[in-house]
């Protein structure tokens, strides 16, 4: 009966710990409701911010453009009233038409058009030279303004405005709404207008597309209370305008509920003190409840499967606290392996301390358990094969795994590398659930045919390329090797029709360390496999491997010379004739992996030569180019992968040269064109025009690079084409290049190359005596 009691008594504890879980849920509840609210209304503001923002920079950069048309010098030249225009100014006209194009390629995200007029009578766009009486009344039709109001824009004071938005259509065919944005300024003692056609629905885009509610509409109104921007004209009315206006008056934040045609909304309002603008986010509340809505239902239903878990598991553990004590004892005592002879001074002591010698035998089978795995064998294999440094207790420990567990026992190790291709049939015929167990259980098949008759280990050392390391005695090399092959043939031979089998074997090893060796002579075995073969063993003792890769320096500069001219067609040519020729002369594995690896180099030199950044390049190529580990088998997937590597470089540097400001652009011109002269930020800044401090800033945050960095970089890459092209002596080089003290020469070019110039010219010498370009020892792992 105590017993019983003592049951409920805790049964009831359990319970009444359940109490504070409901009424913390409805706290929860009415606190994450509010939380929700707030937080929804400061991203529905965020947003909107983030919106006008966009806006009003895009507006800005229509009116500076539109400014810079009306100022380039080429326009200026030409630009005047018809009845002014002399011979030499009309061949000109056309200086126009690619002015207006330029400009617009700049804005064209969102801009229908710019058309550009100093008189009555002809009217200058993209295409050409029009009439100014036809263009508004035929090819390009305000519907809101007729050809007589734009003629009457010149008359105006405004230096610019911005137009409700009004239909347009070509050639009589409907093509949405505009919002005009006019620019007018002096141009050779006359008013000249350009007209930049804004797309509605491209801005409105900005604000639908950037909203974390569907229901939300935005509408846009200029100082003059004109609707500029509306995604619901039928919501806003002329009472609807008055009661925005007045929404704001007296209230702190920039957003509030408010009742619209017998609906609740939750406005949002930004203000644009550049251009008067004021934007407006309709949100109906409903939208914000449901989320709401979708908590409260959520924490009722998490509530209520706690409270039944509550009380299963109050049940549970009432029940299973009763004889703890006893329960442990019985645990501990059942424990054979444990020394009776430790002293302990009560029950709780003896518990205790069995625990710790329980514990600390549990973790000697584990750290046991550790080694004997497959993790550590495939972990130290692979840092092996790829040469990595590996401690030699490390060794030691795998040198004992393999005699204990693996029953190695020869003093010969031999790297056979298995390489499956499957061909179309595999995963066209062959049923999806079998090719998963296909493909899983490929490595227990490799191995078993492995062990049949020989003591090996196999790794999955890459998607289907199986490494077998095999242990023979050195009277039976060839048996064993021919062994597995056989095996292997036997097994698969009836499955050619799904796969092709490569086989490569590199040279016998007396030592676990060099299998490294093996191991690229495999891989490079793989590599020079008939393509046509369904069964193919290559042995590496059949070839001879080069260990090394060629790779000259005036490769590498007619290398740059291909990807700067932009003609991927002739860096397809370089990059052919660098590989073939590695290949002819047997380049091992990872010779070619150190050549790609060169090559990319070569890539990122050129972009830092180019001031161009990093992000420039796909996160994809980036990871592969940063991960040595990701060494690829085929030469094909190596060129593929540089290609890709050189076209993101040709196509980024396209972007970048359009997206560089004028400025820019001419210093860097002027800095070419002046290499051999005395260059410093003062007097470039003079020559531009502006103050050293601002070309400092702008170039450094156009291209990446400082200013003098960037001459340096430009000095050096030209003295090395003078060292290796020419005879001149290393202070005539200097001085073509501008630098007229040897010291700083000599300095500088260590800096970058790591050699001195005298290094450098004698190194390239010895290369070109002994017709091998420039080679460098490829990694034996």
């Amino acid at each position: 009966m105590k017993a019983n009691r003592l049951f409920y008594r805790i049964l009831l504890y359990f319970l009444t710990l359940l109490v504070p879980l409901l009424i913390v849920s409805f706290i929860f509840y009415g606190y994450q409701a509010m939380l929700a609210k707030q937080e929804d209304s400061k991203k529905l503001m965020y947003y909107l911010q983030s919106s006008a923002k966009t806006v009003d920079l895009y507006l800005r950069s229509v009116h500076e453009v539109s400014l810079g048309l009306l100022s380039n010098k080429a326009i200026a030249t030409v630009l005047r009233p018809n009845d002014m225009l002399t011979l030499e100014h009309r061949v000109q006209m056309s200086d126009i038409s690619e002015m207006i194009a330029k400009s617009k390629n700049i804005i064209a995200e969102f801009t229908e058009n710019i058309f550009l007029y100093v008189d009555h009578e002809r009217i200058y766009t993209v295409g050409g030279v029009d009439d100014f009486s036809l263009f508004f009344e035929k090819f390009y039709v305000h519907q809101e303004y007729p050809v007589d109001f734009w003629k009457g824009l010149l008359d105006r004071r405004e230096s610019f405005e911005i137009l409700p938005p009004t239909p347009v259509s070509i050639n009589g065919q409907g093509k949405g709404r505009v919002i005009p944005f006019i620019t007018k300024s002096y141009v050779n003692s006359h008013d000249a207008v350009v007209a930049t056609n804004l797309s509605e629905s491209n801005l409105l885009k900005l604000f639908t597309e950037n909203t974390i509610f569907r229901e939300s509409d935005f509408f846009v109104i200029d100082e003059n209370r004109q609707l500029m921007l509306s995604s619901n004209s039928e919501l806003i009315g002329e009472h609807s305008f008055r009661q925005l206006d007045l929404a704001f008056d007296n209230h702190e934040k920039n957003y509030r509920e408010i009742r619209l045609s017998d609906k609740k909304y939750l406005l949002a309002y930004v203000n644009s003190e550049r251009y008067g603008w004021k934007y407006y986010s309709l949100t109906p509340l409903s939208a914000l409840n449901q989320e709401s809505r979708s908590t409260f239902q959520f924490i009722v239903a998490i509530s209520v499967t706690f409270l039944i878990l509550g009380v299963v598991f109050s049940f549970i553990f009432s029940i299973k606290i009763y004889n703890p004590i006893r329960k442990i004892s019985e645990i501990v005592n059942g424990f054979e392996e444990l020394d009776e002879s430790v002293p302990y001074k009560n029950d709780f002591e003896y518990i205790g301390k069995n625990i710790q010698q329980m514990h600390d035998k549990s973790t000697q089978i584990k750290k046991h358990s550790m080694q004997i795995s497959r993790e550590f064998l495939d972990y130290t294999f692979y840092d092996v094969f790829t040469g990595r440094p590996v401690e030699p207790d490390t060794l030691n420990i795998l040198n004992n795994i393999l005699k204990n567990e693996w029953l190695f026992s020869g003093n010969r190790y031999v790297c056979l590398n298995v390489w499956f291709q499957f061909s179309e049939a595999f995963y066209e015929e062959v049923q999806d659930t079998d090719r998963l167990i296909i493909l899983s259980k490929l490595k227990n098949v490799v191995s078993a045919l492995s062990r049949e008759d020989t003591r090996a280990y196999v790794q999955e050392y890459n998607d289907l390329l199986f490494v077998c390391v095999v242990n023979m005695d050195e009277d039976n090399e060839k048996a064993a090797l021919d062994n597995i092959i056989q095996n292997i043939y036997a097994t698969f031979s009836f499955d050619f029709k799904y796969c092709r089998i490569t086989i490569g074997s590199g040279r016998t090893c007396t030592e676990l360390s060099d299998l490294r060796h093996s191991f690229n002579e495999a891989m490079t075995a793989l590599q020079r496999r008939n393509a046509q073969e369904k069964f193919q063993v290559i042995h590496a003792d059949e070839s001879k491997v080069e260990n090394s890769f060629l790779y000259s320096s005036l490769e590498e500069n007619q290398l740059i010379h291909a990807i700067n001219s932009g003609d991927l067609n002739a860096v397809t040519d370089n990059v052919r004739l660098i590989m073939e020729k590695n290949q002819k002369n047997n380049a091992s594995y990872h010779a070619m992996n150190g050549l790609y690896n060169e090559m990319i180099r070569t890539g990122y030199k050129l972009m830092t030569v180019k001031g161009m950044h990093y992000e420039h390049i796909s996160m994809e190529t980036k990871t592969f180019h940063t991960s040595p580990d990701k060494l690829v088998i085929r030469n094909e997937e190596q060129y593929e992968r540089l290609m890709a590597f050189y076209a993101q470089i040709i196509e980024a540097e396209k972007d970048r040269s359009q997206n560089l400001s004028s400025i820019v652009i001419t210093t860097m011109d002027y800095i070419q064109t002046h290499l051999e002269h005395d260059l410093y930020l003062e007097k470039i800044s003079e020559q531009m025009g502006i103050s050293t401090k601002y070309l400092s800033k702008i170039f450094k945050e156009q291209t990446g690079n400082n200013l003098t960095d960037y001459i340096s970089l430009l000095r050096i890459s030209k003295a090395k084409q003078l060292l290796i092209e020419s005879d001149f002596s290393i202070n005539e080089v200097a001085e073509k290049v501008g630098i007229f003290n040897r010291t700083t020469f000599l300095r500088t070019f260590k800096k970058y190359e790591g050699v001195s110039p005298l290094e450098f010219k004698k190194l390239n010498e010895q290369k070109k005596d002994k017709t091998s370009p420039r080679t460098e020892k490829g990694s034996d792992g």
